[in-house]
C-alpha cells in the first residue's frame, strides 16, 4: 500500500515542482537578507549603525555574518550600501539551494514488499543490486569496509526510524533548519532523499560512520548560508569525507570562501554533476578539487537528466537505484546524480580505510585514473565530456590503495615483502595459498609482476622510499 504522505506529496508536489523549474528556484534570493565577510581585523559594529539591519547568524572562524532587514527593502541596495564599507571583503544575497532531484522532477517510488531488513544479507534488491557489480563494490568490500573513516552527508537529514539508520555508525549529527541536534526528515516533496543517499554510502562502505546534517527541508529547498553552515559544522564534526548531492549555478563567495576551508583542512568533497542534462557547470561539483559524479544506467550509458562537461570527474549508477526510503521499513528506487555521488563517497570512505589521510585533490586523481573507461558499449577517449575519466571501478580504487599489503593486514611490513618475493622469484601463490590481485603487487605500475616491485618494496621498508600506493597519485 502506497504510505498516504507519498500520495498527497506526489499531487501537490508534482505542481510545486513545476512552479519551482519555471522560476529557477536555484538562483533565487532569501528576501530580507544579505551575507558579508569581513577582511582580517574587520569587525560586524559597522554594520550595527545602519538602522533596520541585524546581524542573524554568524561562522565567526570565516567572519562571515547573515544580516536580516525588512523584506521591503531591495537586497540589492543593501549590499550597494554594505560594499561602500571598506573592511567588507564581499557582501552578497542568501540564495536558495535546492537537491538536484527538486528540478528533475523525481520522486522516490516506494518498494510495496517493505522488506524487512538483516544486515549483510536482506533486502537482496540492495545488497545484491546491478551497481554493486558494476562498480566492483564486491570485491573491494573484500579488502575495506570504510571502518574509521567519518562521512558528512549534507542533505535534507535522515529518518533515524529506519533500521539500517539505527546503528552506532550513524552518529547525532546537527540541524540547520530547525537549529537543533536532531538532523531527522520532515515529510515533503523530497521525503526519504537524505535517507536514500545514506542508505547508498553505507551500501558502499558499511563499517563507515555517518553525520547527517540537515541543510534542506521536506521540499529539498535551503539556503546558502546554511549550506556553508553545514559544511563548516562538517569539519567542526571531523568529517573526512562530505557527500554534497545539492548544487547551484552560481560561484557565490561564501560556498567558495568555505569550500577552500574543507579542502585546506584536508576533507575531500564529494558533489553531484547536477540533472540538468546540460554543459551548465553546477556547484559545488564544478569548483577545482571537488570530485564531481554524473549518473549513467545498468548500460554505462549516461543518463538523460545527468549534467555533463569538462569539470565532471567520472559517472556511476544514477537510474532506478535502491536504497533506503525514510519511514520505519521503506526501500524503494529514486534516479538522479545525487544518488551517484554516494557510490563515490563510500568508495572514498573505502580508499581512506587503507592509506589514512589523503588530499581531495589525491583522491580525485587517484578515482580518475582507476576508472573504467571500457564501458559496455566501447572505449572511452578520456577525459569524455559525458563521462569525465570513465566509470566508477571501486575495486580497482581499493587495490590501487592497498597496494603492497598482500596479507591484507592494513599496514605494509616486512611480511608483505616476503610473500611479494615469493611470488615474483618463486612462484607463490599470496598469503597462505591465497591468490593475490597484480593490481595489489604491480608497485612501479608497469601493469606486471617483477623484480622492480620487489626493489620498490624494500626501498619503502627500508630505504624512505614512497609509498606503495603513490604511484597513483
Amino acid at each position: 500500500m502506497i504510505p498516504s504522505w507519498l500520495i498527497r506529496s506526489t499531487a501537490v508536489g508534482f505542481l510545486l515542482l513545476l512552479c519551482l523549474v519555471s522560476t529557477g528556484i536555484t538562483e533565487t534570493i532569501v528576501p530580507g537578507e544579505a551575507i558579508v565577510k569581513f577582511k582580517v581585523g574587520g569587525t560586524p559594529k559597522s554594520i550595527l549603525n545602519h538602522p533596520g539591519i541585524t546581524i542573524a547568524d554568524s561562522i565567526p572562524d570565516e567572519q562571515t555574518y547573515l544580516l536580516e532587514f525588512d523584506t521591503t527593502r531591495q537586497v540589492g541596495g543593501i549590499i550597494k550600501m554594505l560594499l561602500k564599507n571598506p573592511h567588507i571583503q564581499f557582501a552578497q544575497p542568501n540564495h536558495h539551494y535546492v537537491l538536484p532531484e527538486v528540478q528533475q522532477i523525481s520522486i522516490g517510488f516506494p518498494d510495496q514488499e517493505r522488506p524487512v531488513f538483516s544486515f549483510g544479507t536482506n533486502p537482496p534488491t540492495y545488497y545484491d543490486q546491478t551497481g554493486v557489480y558494476a562498480t566492483g563494490l564486491d570485491s573491494a568490500q573484500v579488502l575495506a569496509s570504510g571502518a574509521g573513516v567519518t562521512v558528512a552527508v549534507i542533505d535534507n537529514g535522515i529518518s533515524f526510524d529506519h533500521p539500517l539508520m539505527q546503528s552506532s555508525r550513524v552518529l547525532g549529527g546537527h540541524d540547520f533548519i530547525d537549529n537543533d541536534n536532531d538532523p531527522s526528515e520532515e515529510p515533503g516533496t523530497m521525503y526519504g532523499h537524505g535517507t536514500f543517499v545514506t542508505g547508498l554510502i553505507l551500501l558502499a562502505a558499511p563499517d563507515c560512520q555517518i553525520v547527517p546534517i540537515r541543510a534542506f527541508d521536506g521540499d529539498g529547498v535551503g539556503s546558502e548560508f546554511n549550506t556553508a553552515k553545514s559544511i563548516r559544522k562538517a569539519i567542526e564534526l571531523g568529517a573526512q569525507v562530505i557527500n554534497m548531492s545539492f548544487g547551484t549555478f552560481e560561484q557565490y563567495p561564501v560556498l567558495a570562501s568555505v569550500v577552500d576551508r574543507a579542502l585546506s583542512a584536508g576533507v575531500v568533497l564529494v558533489a553531484a554533476s547536477g540533472n540538468y542534462g546540460t554543459t551548465v557547470p553546477l556547484y559545488p561539483a564544478a569548483f577545482g578539487s571537488v570530485i564531481s559524479v554524473g549518473a549513467v544506467d545498468t548500460q554505462d550509458q549516461r543518463a538523460l537528466f545527468s549534467s555533463y562537461g569538462p569539470t565532471l570527474d567520472l559517472v556511476a549508477p544514477g537510474v532506478n537505484v535502491y536504497s533506503s526510503l525514510a519511514g520505519e521499513y521503506e526501500w524503494g528506487t529514486w534516479s538522479g546524480t545525487s544518488f551517484s555521488a554516494p557510490f563515490v563517497t563510500g568508495t572514498v570512505a573505502l580508499v581512506l580505510e587503507r592509506t589514512g589521510p589523503l588530499s581531495s585533490a589525491a583522491i580525485q586523481n587517484h578515482l580518475r585514473l582507476t576508472a573504467r573507461s571500457t564501458l559496455l558499449w566501447g572505449e572511452l577517449d578520456v577525459p569524455d565530456s559525458y563521462f569525465g575519466w570513465g566509470a566508477l571501478d571501486a575495486y580497482a580504487a581499493v587495490a590501487d590503495a592497498a597496494k603492497g599489503d598482500l596479507d591484507n593486514s592494513g599496514v605494509v611490513d616486512a611480511t608483505d615483502l616476503r610473500i611479494l618475493s615469493r611470488l615474483v622469484f618463486a612462484g607463490g601463490q599470496g598469503h597462505h595459498g591465497r591468490p593475490v590481485s597484480v593490481r595489489q603487487c604491480d608497485l612501479n605500475c608497469n601493469n606486471g609482476l617483477d623484480a622492480g616491485d620487489v626493489d620498490r618494496l624494500a626501498a619503502y621498508l627500508f630505504r624512505g622510499g614512497p609509498a606503495p600506493h603513490r604511484c597513483t597519485e
